[in-house]
């Protein structure tokens, strides 16, 4: 894990032109298309960013 880490630490930045194209961007998709190259790290980060939102208020979710 540490060479493909290395390789997507060194790797170029992508720029976002805007707020409209910052907002659009899926960066699910964007893992989805770099697993081959970041197998790893595209597992993990497919881990974290499928964790579903809360659907209740904190309050209640925590409230005997």
């Amino acid at each position: 894990m540490s060479c493909q880490l290395t390789r997507y630490l060194k790797a170029a930045v992508l720029h976002l032109s805007g707020q409209a194209e910052a907002e659009t961007f899926e960066l699910l998709e964007w893992w989805k298309g770099n697993a081959k190259e970041y197998p790893t790290l595209a597992r993990i980060a497919f881990d974290l960013l499928s964790i579903p939102a809360m659907s209740v208020e904190p309050e209640r979710a925590f409230s005997g």
